[in-house]
């Protein structure tokens, strides 16, 4: 996850209308609508076609950022019609139409870079190595190669994300700006959703999705083994209320994935002490809420019945952008994370 700003960025065209028309120049290099009877041919015309430059209709497909309207209160997802109705609706999704927070593996077996590559460190991200036929929640599953490595494990594996008809939280310096740059995060995140389902098409993992409003979770979930926040809690207004909801439905172990903020540990006299920075990156526009350290992941698990706790410290690769005099340079580079996996005493 990264700022509003940054990630609307990465956006590389916003979704066209079906009836729109682009020249048949156009078609490659996705450049602007061009207004029929203003080109000029290099063929000859006669008539009332002089001035008539020809255009070609894209055939419609969709362009999705956001689904159009959701299941009553967010009710019914899990149903298989429901599910495959996802999946029709997505059919057609190219790279195009999507943002990849994480890196995965294309058809051709070559590398769509990500803005974390976590493969290979699968194990201490989750810090859980036994998935199998465990039934898993994963809050926030970005393009979910996450997803597929528990799927491939032998996890049931249900992600669930932001909801249709919802406003993702956002902190803006001015508040007549929240609206726009809610929208702008909305279409990002669209995005990043529809790479998930683009990952599902060319990865064939068997997973489900579900969305809704994280502080007021789906009744019909159901119970799950194990609830996994992978590097998400941070990007919350409340990640307490957030806990909680996961808590009330997870019979055994709770996973809190976070970037060990060098900000909010120098406040600390250690990491297992109780403390989160508000808005520890820019306040004039962003989605990060919290810088957080291991113990106030630790603490809050333990108030709501996970108390026996375990904390690993452990590197992955985060994509890093990087003005230069010959253009933006990209490498990845080796960001500190925690990860607090947390059990009940007694399963419930």
């Amino acid at each position: 996850m990264i700022s509003a700003h940054s990630i609307a960025d990465r956006i590389t065209h916003r979704h066209r209308r079906p009836s729109q028309r682009r020249s048949h120049h156009d078609l490659d290099k996705r450049g602007p609508i061009r207004t029929p009877g203003r080109g000029a041919s290099s063929t000859p015309h006669f008539g009332l076609d002089d001035d008539i430059e020809r255009v070609v209709i894209i055939p419609s497909r969709p362009k999705l950022y956001w689904p159009i309207a959701p299941p009553s209160n967010y009710l019914g997802q899990l149903e298989d019609s429901f599910q495959l109705q996802l999946v029709q609706e997505r059919s057609s999704l190219t790279m195009e139409d999507c943002i990849f927070t994480q890196s995965i593996n294309s058809e051709a077996g070559k590398t769509i870079d990500g803005l974390w590559d976590i493969r290979g460190r699968e194990e201490p991200y989750l810090g859980v190595s036994n998935f199998q036929s465990r039934r898993v929640l994963e809050l926030g599953p970005q393009s979910g190669y996450l997803t597929s490595y528990m799927a491939s494990q032998g996890a049931q594996v249900v992600g669930f994300d932001i909801g249709y008809d919802l406003t993702p939280d956002v902190i803006v310096a001015k508040p007549e700006e929240s609206v726009s740059c809610a929208n702008e995060l909305l279409r990002a995140q669209g995005a990043v959703q529809n790479s998930w389902w683009y990952h599902k098409r060319i990865g064939c993992f068997d997973a489900k999705m579900v969305y809704g409003d994280i502080y007021h979770l789906p009744a019909d979930l159901g119970m799950f083994d194990i609830s996994i926040f992978p590097n998400y809690l941070s990007f919350l207004r409340d990640p307490w209320e957030a806990m909680s909801q996961a808590a009330s439905i997870t019979r055994k172990r709770i996973v809190v994935t976070e970037v060990y903020s060098k900000e909010s540990c120098s406040f600390a006299r250690d990491s297992l002490e109780h403390v989160s920075l508000w808005a520890p990156g820019s306040r004039q526009v962003s989605n990060l809420w919290w810088a957080m350290s291991p113990g106030s992941v630790v603490d809050s698990l333990r108030q709501l019945g996970f108390t026996r706790t375990r904390v690993t410290l452990h590197n992955q690769l985060q994509k890093i952008t990087q003005d230069s005099s010959d253009g933006s340079v990209s490498f990845y580079s080796e960001t500190p994370m925690f990860t607090v996996v947390a059990d009940r005493e007694w399963s419930i």
